[in-house]
């Protein structure tokens, strides 16, 4: 096989590979990829930087405080179930 035929049958392969797949224009109607462009915006994308930054400084205290306090608490019920649990709401005198 020749260097002229291997390179048409790499070229009709990828001919059949691209059957069916949309090209970049055609991904999407006209008005969301004006959507998309948006998101592409430097201005936006700061924007964007700005308001994760203002959530992870809010959520990420309170996760690791609620985190905090579970370790807290089964430590407390594994002490709880290896100490004997004295009878104090009745007793008998």
């Amino acid at each position: 096989m020749g260097a002229n035929q291997e390179a048409s049958q790499i070229e009709k392969l990828k001919q059949e590979d691209q059957v069916g797949v949309p090209q970049q224009d055609e991904y999407a109607p006209a008005d969301i990829q004006k959507e998309v462009h948006i998101l592409e915006d430097p201005e936006w994308i700061a924007k964007q930087k700005n308001y994760l930054r203002k959530l992870d400084l809010i959520l990420m205290p309170t996760i690791s405080i609620l985190y905090f306090f579970e370790y807290l608490d089964r430590g407390n019920i594994a002490v709880r179930r290896t100490l004997p649990f004295p009878c104090t709401t009745n007793p008998k005198s």
